[in-house]
């Protein structure tokens, strides 16, 4: 389409208006009737945007006697400072121990030595 001269004007109440001048070539019935149905679709869509796409949806119903909230994304709290002074410290040694009650006619000393010797030859695995 080719225009030859075009005005522009806002009316006092907002509204926008263009006057188009075409070239001698083209009808202007048919440049009008496209700007109808360009009019139509746009008045269609600015109805859509302004019902918004909540307005179809069906109540859901409900059939449980008691409401279940729904459980939603539960953040953990961000804190500016520790609450504590300083963190809890963890009370084993990182060493794996083993409580043993021994009869009467053994001596724990001699256990304990037995067991250190043992762990002394099973200990190099670097």
């Amino acid at each position: 389409m080719d225009v030859a001269k075009v005005n522009t004007l806002i009316r006092s109440d907002g509204e926008k208006k263009a006057y188009v001048r075409l070239a001698p070539d083209y009808d202007a019935l048919d440049v009008a009737n496209k700007l109808s149905l360009l009019k139509l679709k746009a008045l269609k869509a600015e109805k859509a945007v302004l019902k918004g796409v909540h307005s179809h949806k069906e109540k859901k119903i409900r059939t449980a006697p008691t409401y279940r909230r729904p459980r939603t994304l539960r953040l953990r709290s961000q804190p500016k400072y520790p609450r504590k002074s300083a963190p809890r410290r963890n009370k084993s040694d990182g060493e794996k121990k083993a409580y043993v009650r021994l009869a009467p006619d053994y001596d724990a000393l001699d256990v304990a030595n037995k067991l250190s010797l043992l762990k002394l030859k099973q200990s190099p695995r670097l």
